[in-house]
């Protein structure tokens, strides 16, 4: 007799170049494909489509819908029932064992879908919500909604204790209701590459003098990156020969704040110590380039680009909300700063280039510390067991 594959839907916001869309990615590519068969939602018109053919190359089919995620109007509203019926007839045609919803507005149409199906004559067996942020700007109608539809949810997966945390206290949901599974990494991919960082150089015109400090992350208010270019723009003074690169892309809802980057990087007259590259395939590699990796986020749940950062050894400055407290002790692995505190990211950013040279075990530590806690296999392998259950 043969072995019916456990069938997932996985509902996404899209599947551009931010970490969620990633982890989903490496959830499924470490997963035993005899075991199950994926299918991805993607809810909004994609913004780029930086990850859809790799999701196509592991035989994944990827689903579009054309919600919108605002649902403050009866026009909005009028524009979802279609899709939410279109995303129950999926879960019916290709009878759905799991579905498991990633992000906050996944989450609540997928649980939605599940609720309906019922009226489809089937249901799934069960439905997972992973959330992947500390979401503030949630208000408390957001919070209740979430408690509610808690009833229908198998498991609340967090990436970090500190989503976990926030979400316990906000959304007022039972503790046994909640998972903690840690974003893993492929550290095969990542690793120290001296070879590579002249080619760079030259690709991107820097000097062998430069000093490079890297961050990665779309253009969001969540990512705080105007925080780090004002802090740049005092430690640029200090150390000419000081650059700052940034690789990410826009977001259609947050034009306003990549238009703020390109306006405070013209005001400052920065123009040639701030690049802003567009999301590149060799990022692993890029990452030996940059002598800090600083992250200004103002939340986070478990960033991706910060473990990358790490299992390349590079020296790490974070800010110190919870999530990066969770990652850093602080002059062991990394170092952490005020967040949103301008020049407390700037005597930071001074502290470790006056010390750079005495550093060095601190990169080699926040390595060790990723290979042990962030490890790709043991992230996949933990949601395979949800999916098994």
């Amino acid at each position: 007799m043969k072995h019916e594959k456990r069938k997932i839907l996985h509902v996404v916001t899209n599947l551009s170049d931010g970490g969620l869309e990633k982890v989903v990615y490496l959830i499924i590519k470490h997963l035993d494909n005899s075991e199950f068969e994926h299918t991805v939602a993607v809810l909004t018109r994609n913004e780029n489509d930086f990850l859809v053919e790799r999701f196509k190359d592991l035989g994944v089919e990827v689903v579009p819908f054309d919600f919108d995620n605002r649902f403050l109007s009866y026009k909005s509203i009028l524009k979802n029932i279609p899709q939410l019926s279109k995303l129950v007839n999926l879960i019916r045609r290709k009878k759905i064992h799991v579905v498991h919803s990633h992000d906050v507005f996944p989450a609540f149409v997928a649980r939605l879908a599940y609720l309906f199906s019922v009226f489809m004559f089937f249901k799934p067996k069960r439905v997972i919500v992973t959330l992947h942020n500390i979401y503030f700007w949630l208000s408390p109608v957001h919070h209740f909604v979430n408690k509610i539809l808690s009833i229908l949810t198998y498991r609340i997966v967090c990436v970090s204790n500190a989503v976990m945390d926030y979400s316990i206290i906000n959304d007022k949901i039972k503790r046994s209701k909640y998972q903690v599974i840690f974003n893993g990494v492929e550290s095969e991919a990542y690793s120290p590459d001296p070879q590579c960082i002249k080619k760079y150089y030259t690709e991107f015109g820097y000097k062998a003098n430069n000093f490079i400090i890297g961050n990665v992350g779309v253009l969001s208010v969540r990512k705080g990156q105007k925080y780090l270019i004002k802090a740049f723009d005092l430690f640029v003074k200090k150390v000419p020969e000081a650059r700052l690169m940034i690789i990410g892309s826009e977001r259609s809802h947050e034009k306003e704040i990549a238009n703020e980057i390109y306006e405070l990087i013209k005001m400052r007259e920065l123009e040639k110590y701030i690049k802003i590259v567009p999301p590149r395939v060799d990022i692993n590699k890029i990452y030996n380039v940059f002598d800090i990796y600083a992250m200004p986020s103002v939340s986070e749940g478990q960033s991706l680009s910060a473990i990358e950062a790490m299992l390349n050894s590079r020296i790490c400055l974070f800010s110190d909300i919870a999530p990066f407290k969770e990652m850093i002790t602080v002059g062991q692995n990394g170092f952490l700063f005020r967040s949103e505190d301008i020049e407390d990211i700037f005597y930071k950013l001074q502290y470790i280039y006056d010390n750079y040279s005495k550093l060095n075990i601190v990169g080699k530590n926040a390595r060790e510390e990723a290979l042990c806690k962030y490890n790709v296999v043991n992230m996949s392998n933990s949601y395979g067991l949800l999916y098994s259950i």
